[in-house]
């Protein structure tokens, strides 16, 4: 059974009707909170990339020392109080037994203030002449005080410059951690002093799980290259975090297997060089708000940890998949339900039973739904309107921005030398839009040299971006497509149809193979509707051998284009190869809990960094509601192949 989707951007897309069994429905609230959607990266070995350790020191790195140092005390991770602040009883408790009771509580005293004075920016703790004695406090100190503390070695010297007191350990407040009379000097001396670790011989790339929250991947992965030098880089970086490269400089290379969004918390594998710093990485750590437990909305954070080395470099589309979990939150059933736990029992049954039409996400079309517009501009040759429609105004954005974009739409209106117009306009754009406005940016800066050359303006656009273009036409016309097919002909297989001939091709290693089912198929039912592929039109795909072919062509010539003009385009950038996609999808290790909640604001689904820092879900199972204050979730969660996506998926278990 088929139900049609009313959102108009979603039906503009192609995405026009959901699997939908015969179910008592209900509502639910989506994405509440960016923590509610959590996504852990599937591996191509099939393990999943989950952060469990910060250290930085690699699972199988070769450790080379020149002395044996002696073996240092376990030090516990630091313990939150339950509404995330930090356990100060618990740690002035540990203090005292290396300081005494003052010290302790000085320091304590100076590190609680939420406005510490300059007056007083540092505690001198009672000295210790046991160098080991200190070495452990200063770990003790990185461990469990890193968050709101830095703390140096120094010895008084009086009127004479002579030492008169060694082995002085001062602890100053993080906030004026750059006022330190040595800054960072005792940090860089504790790194060059920790064993080194190299990879082994075999394997020349450092793997590590990505962590981020409220951030996509393109800008975290911009923030550490930010801070994290490449291996034979220049000077500055190799603290990881205190400060940056300048604009321009070499990069860290970094590959990673998919692109994961902003809106949510996500774990995902990175490759780098093997010879990268891991101290650099791990300095990037920075303990503050973030873990999904925060009521604070809109901080974008990140955490690096769960180094290894491999042999192989991470690319696109060199995963398995994807594992979510996701809280849908104030659920509602309609009036004839009887048992809540049965009705979304049959809920996530269906989805697992029946799977989703495979359709590419409103996200494969950029922020505002338009790359496909700009990926039919240029498949006809017109850059002048692919690039008025990357300029073109812009909902909900701030204030001098979209007085640029307003700008830009009418800097012909009061010149008629449109070259001078043009140029005048473009270099004040420049100087108005933000450094992160990518194609923007790329566009003003040829143009404000060479106006009215659209065609090397948007040449001037990231490769990858320009390719983003097209694969967002292919997408909208799969969807299109698909959507004509189940309208037209149903969910049956259709002789003419395609299928893989190994059904466990995997994603980005080339076009795989297709068979063409025949009659005999048919008649034997040796395929299924999720067996069938539709293709991505490229210059390497055929199209079925049965009337579902006329649809592309019938969809091409509604938006002006030809099927010549996907295939053979003069700017081999453009070219593409074209891919084969699953019509139907099926989530896999499909699995569900019915929670109950009174503070809509609480976490209801733990992520790595709650795990890492012992912060549990105060919620609690249920199958029926308890109270009429009380509030229900249902936490879902399943496994999806690559470039499927949760958001096409969700709708077909009923909810709003």
């Amino acid at each position: 059974m088929q139900k049609a989707i009313v959102d108009p951007t979603e039906r503009e897309l192609g995405i026009l009707t959901y699997q939908s069994p015969a179910l008592t429905g209900f509502t639910a609230v989506l994405k509440a909170r960016y923590s509610d959607f959590v996504v852990h990266e599937v591996g191509i070995d099939g393990r999943i990339a989950k952060l469990e350790s910060v250290e930085p020191k690699a699972s199988n790195g070769v450790v080379k020392e020149e002395k044996s140092r002696p073996e240092e005390p376990e030090i516990k991770k630091r313990k939150l109080n339950d509404d995330g602040s930090p356990n100060w009883g618990e740690l002035e408790s540990e203090l005292r037994e290396f300081v005494g009771e003052q010290g302790a509580t000085e320091t304590i005293e100076l590190l609680q203030r939420a406005n510490p004075s300059e007056e007083k920016m540092f505690v001198k703790l009672p000295p210790c002449a046991e160098k080991e004695t200190r070495r452990n406090l200063h770990q003790w100190i990185r461990s469990r005080l890193n968050f709101c503390a830095r703390a140096d070695t120094i010895d008084e010297t009086n009127s004479d410059g002579n030492a008169v007191t060694r082995g002085l350990i001062r602890i100053w407040h993080k906030s004026f951690e750059r006022k330190m009379p040595n800054y960072g000097k005792f940090e860089r001396n504790q790194q060059n002093r920790m064993p080194r670790e190299k990879a082994p011989s075999d394997k020349q790339y450092l793997q590590f799980v990505l962590y981020k929250e409220n951030m996509d991947t393109g800008a975290a992965v911009g923030q550490i290259q930010q801070f994290v030098q490449p291996p034979g880089g220049g000077r500055g970086r190799g603290r990881g975090g205190r400060g940056s490269f300048k604009h321009g400089g070499p990069k860290l290379r970094m590959g990673y297997a998919g692109m994961k969004d902003k809106r949510g918390i996500t774990s995902q594998y990175i490759t780098v060089p093997a010879s990268t710093s891991l101290h650099a990485l791990a300095g990037l750590n920075r303990p503050g708000q973030g873990g999904g437990h925060t009521r604070n909305g809109g901080v974008g954070i990140i955490r690096v940890g769960n180094f290894e080395y491999v042999a192989n470099e991470l690319r696109l589309g060199r995963l398995k998949g994807n594992r979510f979990d996701i809280a849908l939150r104030n659920i509602e059933l309609g009036s004839e339900t009887k048992n809540i736990g049965s009705s979304l029992e049959s809920a996530a049954q269906a989805l697992k039973d029946n799977g989703f039409i495979n359709y590419f996400g409103v996200q494969r079309f950029g922020k505002y739904h338009d790359t496909h517009l700009t990926g039919i501009a240029i498949l006809k040759g017109d850059y002048e309107g692919a690039i008025d429609i990357i300029m073109s105004p812009k909902p909900d954005e701030r204030p001098n921005i979209a007085e640029a974009r307003a700008m830009w739409k009418d800097r012909f209106s009061h010149n008629s030398d449109r070259a001078s117009a043009e140029k005048e306009c473009a270099q004040k754009l420049s100087r108005q839009f933000n450094r992160f406005m990518h194609s923007e940016m790329a566009i003003v800066n040829s143009l404000a040299r060479d106006p009215l050359n659209y065609e090397k303006a948007f040449s001037c656009i990231n490769k990858t971006m320009r390719m983003m273009f097209i694969h967002a036409v292919q997408s909208y016309l799969w969807n299109h497509v698909v959507s004509n097919r189940i309208e037209t002909f149903g969910g049956k297989v259709l002789e003419g149809d395609l299928v893989l001939a190994d059904p466990n091709s995997i994603d980005g290693e080339g076009i795989p193979e297709i068979l063409v089912v025949s009659g005999e198929d048919i008649s034997a039912n040796k395929y299924t509707l999720t067996d069938v592929v539709v293709p991505l039109i490229g210059s390497k795909t055929r199209d079925p051998a049965n009337a579902s072919a006329d649809l592309f062509d019938t969809i091409l010539l509604d938006k002006g284009l030809t099927r010549e003009m996907m295939v053979k385009m003069e700017d081999r950038d453009f070219n593409s190869a074209g891919d084969y996609r699953k019509m139907i999808c099926r989530p896999a290790d499909v699995d569900f809990q019915v929670l109950e909640y009174t503070d809509p604001h609480q976490p209801l689904l733990q992520t790595d960094l709650m795990m890492l820092d012992g912060i549990e879900i105060k919620a609690s199972l249920t199958s029926e509601k308890a109270s009429a204050t009380a509030l229900l979730a249902m936490i879902i969660r399943f496994t999806l192949p690559p470039s499927a996506y949760a958001t096409i998926a969700l709708p077909n278990i009923k909810a709003n």
